[in-house]
């Protein structure tokens, strides 16, 4: 039995408070869902116009369609023609979702006139009129210039209005809607402006053929298909014209600009850019091409080309709707870039010429724009080795100088996954094989942030000699993370003072835990071994015997100098150990003869000199409350002073730090915050009488002044801002000071601050907590796939994947948790968690792919590893609904990613046959049952 499939699309509608609303019944996504590859499918849209005789039009031109079977009562429909005799599937009348009208509109004429001016016209190729079910010749005529009047923008520069068809059978009709007719009206009344516009306007003649005879429409039949011909061939197909992926979400892109303005036409160019919008920055990325430039003689009317084809690469990307280079260039780009004094006369038009030139090649070549600015790098490079910046990328100009190659050429994450090459077994780390301009052969390892990843922060308080007590943290923390280091489970590392110091130790110069200890304690007895002295204050202890008075004698001298301790002892045990030119932000050497390795130097504030880069033993200098004060002035920002006594606290500088460079990670991010020690609170009672020196205004502001070190009451006030949910993957760990001093310079002291974590009851198992959730952290989930249908409770299918040395970090769970784990979400169990068997034996990468039940796309999901006594952590990028899951992995992008669709891990067959690595695709949320998905010829008609 055959059921009846409602085919309406678009209606007209009247809301409470009489603002008309335009409904729509997602008749267009229906339509995808069926086709069996929308992606390489390039639809055709026929609007037919009639009644009696379009329903047998209709019947004669798609005869697999029976139009009786296909019902609906609003105005605009949609059907589609199978490409064979097979039959439909039961369907679900489906519910209009009304949008508000919010210009004014006199009538609902009107409206379904814009309708189909700035709507469906936008996306019709032939439009067919049955004049027989028409009063009049001139309405259709009429119809057709209103359209004109208001001025649609088609997506393609070849094309500006669709083909028109005039079709009529009966002999009354013939005589007044011949051709020679039709274009005598037009040429002789207020319609000349037709056949200007109209690429074409022909007549199909019917009325000798019998009615009841399939062979009758023959002629319209063909008159289509041959003006649908001529139009694909024009645009060229997978060229100028959208494939059905990408046409539903311009439909819908349309559909809404036309509910909220009138004025305005809607823009392709624009809509196709807005899940990747063009970069703020571009203008002071191109300004800061241009002065590099010129430093070194390279006129900007040079640099055109190059940052033609740089612009190029970041529009055309895979996928991408290809449309006029002009149109995207000035819609775009040329914005972006106003022609102040900066900009030298007739470079903007020199720029958009090489980029209009650039495209014509890489269609006639049918390359991609990432290949074409490769070649482009490659044989400028004699020019481009001369430019020097570490503000910008030289490769895409577009991006921040993140990474920095051995020649001293920037680059940035992206680029280096366009450019580089997976490493195996590495999920998300490149190499650079190679400089691009200048041809320079040494390698650069970059690692990459996953982009369903959080990322893990490690968080260091200042404290002086205070800062053994997180070096013996992290020790025992090291030791339950072993065979791993601390350094493959922590993305950003930062610290104030101190705590700076053993950042930089640790990921600057790649020193495991016990060297950064033993470096730190050397480097401490040698600053602080003695305090300045002076001849005038030995001189007035000889004198005078009074202690008193040479003490006095001593703080005035410190404060006179403006530091305890001479800051040239620092200087120089810092040169000794960091070197006296290395830089903060540049390339550590793992091995004097192997590849360079990029540190994580993500790039907020850069000079404008790279010579002007703080130098690492600078920046381990800082010691405010007994060095003197050291300013890094960095030329065009300002000047920069330590902040261990006004900001000590480092845990929450690293969260405002991480949401500044990962604005769009998934999830909560991981933080473990170290402290150098608490000073209990005094239990001593209020007294009775005021004491003048222990109570005094003096002695309070001393004691407020230092309890800036003690960082604990900043942790609570931020531990007490997060949500509950949440609240279990940031951690901290300290010890209180008990009896010892609390001074930062007293070196006798290290020890005991070392032996008083150890003896603290349950450092061990808070280093076992912290190691657990570093680890844990690494792994993080991938969306395989999607159903149509996500507005009910859905199964997510989907792969666990690991960030690091993947062997290294389960081996650090299985001895930590020998009897195994699970995995299991907020709703149950999901299953056993495999360890090292979920590594693939060809190329050492973690793959476990798992199912857990959503409640819908945008209900929040919770994904744990689970030990035998309940205690878990979660994966990394949860808590987070599959929606934003899908957003982050670009399954939602149906016009193209900025990695250009470049592998993030080595291609290996054993994980492809196992469907780690596959790749879903976006179905739009539907509140219909699934559907059986069917061939379908792909020619789509409306009336």
């Amino acid at each position: 039995m055959h059921h009846k499939e409602d085919v309406g699309w678009l209606d007209i509608g009247i809301r409470e408070d009489r603002r008309p609303v335009i409904i729509d019944h997602d008749r267009l996504s229906q339509i995808t869902c069926e086709l069996p590859d929308p992606e390489s499918q390039y639809p055709f849209l026929c609007s037919i116009f009639g009644d009696k005789l379009k329903n047998r039009v209709l019947q004669g031109v798609f005869q697999c369609n029976n139009i009786k079977r296909h019902s609906s009562d609003t105005r605009i429909k949609l059907r589609f023609t199978p490409a064979s005799n097979e039959s439909f599937s039961s369907r679900t009348t489906s519910v209009g979702v009304g949008l508000p009208v919010f210009w004014e509109c006199s009538s609902a004429g009107d409206l379904l006139s814009a309708l189909w001016s700035q709507l469906i016209f936008l996306f019709t190729e032939v439009v067919c009129f049955c004049l027989d079910d028409i009063e009049d010749t001139d309405c259709v005529l009429k119809f057709l210039l209103d359209c004109l009047k208001r001025k649609p923008v088609r997506p393609h520069a070849t094309v500006t209005t669709p083909r028109v068809i005039l079709v009529f059978e009966s002999p009354c009709g013939g005589q007044l809607c011949s051709t020679e007719r039709i274009h005598q009206i037009i040429q002789n009344s207020e319609y000349q402006c037709l056949s200007a516009q109209f690429l074409t306007i022909r007549t199909v003649d019917i009325s000798d053929a019998s009615p009841l005879s399939a062979a009758s429409y023959h002629r319209v039949k063909a008159a289509i298909k041959e003006e649908l011909d001529i139009s694909g061939g024009m645009l060229g197909e997978g060229h100028f014209r959208p494939n059905a992926r990408q046409l539903k979400e311009l439909f819908h892109g349309a559909l809404g600009h036309l509910s909220t303005s009138l004025d305005f036409p809607f823009s392709f160019t624009k809509f196709v850019r807005q899940e990747r919008p063009v970069s703020r920055s571009l203008g002071s990325h191109i300004r800061s091409y241009f002065e590099i430039g010129a430093q070194v003689n390279v006129s900007a009317h040079a640099l055109a080309p190059s940052i033609a084809s740089a612009l190029l690469m970041d529009h055309y990307v895979p996928g991408m709707l290809v449309s006029s280079p002009k149109d995207v260039f000035r819609s775009l780009y040329r914005p972006r870039m106003p022609e102040e004094h900066w900009i030298p006369a007739g470079v903007l038009d020199r720029i958009e010429f090489e980029f209009i030139s650039l495209f014509d090649f890489m269609v006639q070549a049918s390359c991609s724009s990432s290949s074409l600015r490769r070649d482009y790098l490659k044989s400028q490079s004699g020019r481009l080795s001369r430019l020097r910046t570490n503000k910008i990328c030289l490769y895409c100009v577009i991006g921040a100088a993140q990474h920095t190659l051995g020649c001293g050429h920037t680059l940035c994450d992206r680029c280096a996954q366009i450019f580089g090459t997976p490493n195996p077994g590495r999920d998300y780390q490149f190499t650079v094989k190679g400089c691009l301009c200048c041809l320079y052969q040494r390698p650069l390892i970059v690692d990459v942030l996953p982009l369903t990843q959080s990322p893990s922060i490690l968080a260091i308080d200042g404290g002086g000699v205070r800062g053994v007590i997180p070096l013996e943290f992290l020790t025992l923390i090291e030791e339950q993370l072993f065979p791993c280091r601390i350094q493959d489970v922590v993305d950003l590392a930062l610290g104030t003072s101190s705590g700076g110091l053993i950042s930089l130790g640790l990921f600057t110069m790649s020193w495991r835990v016990k060297k950064c200890s033993a470096v730190f304690e050397d480097l401490a007895r040698k600053v602080f071994n003695q305090r300045r002295h002076s001849i005038i204050i030995r001189a007035l202890s000889y004198i005078h015997k009074n202690p008193l008075i040479a003490e006095a004698a001593r703080w005035v001298h410190w404060l006179v100098r403006d530091s305890c301790y001479d800051a040239r002892v620092l200087d120089a045990a810092l040169k000794q150990v960091f070197g006296e030119n290395r830089r903060i932000f540049g390339v550590s050497r793992d091995d004097a003869k192997g590849p360079l390795r990029s540190a994580t130097d993500h790039r907020i504030i850069r000079p404008n000199n790279v010579d002007d880069e703080p130098l690492v033993w600078k920046g381990g200098s800082q010691e405010p409350e007994l060095q003197p004060p050291r300013l890094f002035d960095l030329q065009g920002i300002g000047s920069f002073q330590d902040g261990g006594l006004k900001h000590n606290f480092a845990g929450e500088i690293a969260a405002q730090l991480c949401d500044q460079i990962w604005p769009d990670a998934p999830g909560s991010k991981r933080i473990l915050s170290l402290g150098t020690g608490r000073v209990e609170a005094s239990d001593n009672a209020t007294p009775y009488f005021r004491h003048i020196f222990r109570d005094s205004f003096i002695r309070r502001g001393f004691d407020a002044w230092m309890s800036t070190m003690d960082t604990e009451c900043d942790w609570r006030r931020f531990k007490n801002q997060l949500k509950e949910k949440i609240s279990s993957d940031f951690h901290r760990l300290n010890v209180p000071l008990g009896k010892l001093p609390s001074s930062i310079d007293d070196i006798g002291a290290m020890e005991d601050y070392r032996n008083q974590v150890l003896l603290q009851p349950g450092s061990a198992r808070m280093a076992r907590d912290a190691a657990s959730m570093l680890l844990v952290s690494r792994f993080y989930f991938v969306i395989s796939g999607l159903p149509r249908n996500t507005a009910t409770p859905f199964w997510c299918h989907g792969v666990i994947r690991c960030k690091g040395p993947s062997a290294e970090i389960i081996s650090a769970l299985d001895r930590l948790y020998p009897d195994g784990l699970d995995c299991v979400s907020d709703s149950g169990l999901i299953g056993s968690f495999p360890g090292q068997g979920g590594i693939c034996p060809s190329c050492a990468s973690f793959r476990h792919p798992i199912s857990f039940l959503a409640r819908h796309a945008d209900h929040t999901v919770d994904v744990f590893l689970q030990n035998q006594l309940k205690k878990r952590w979660r994966l990394s990028g949860f808590p987070t609904t599959v929606d934003r899951l899908a957003s982050c992995q670009g399954l939602f992008s149906p016009f193209g990613r900025d990695d250009h669709g470049f592998p993030n891990s080595a291609a290996c067959p054993s994980c492809d046959a196992s469907g780690g690595l596959a790749i879903g695709r976006r179905r739009r949320r539907e509140s219909a049952s699934s559907r059986n998905e069917g061939s379908k010829k792909l020619r789509t008609s409306s009336d």
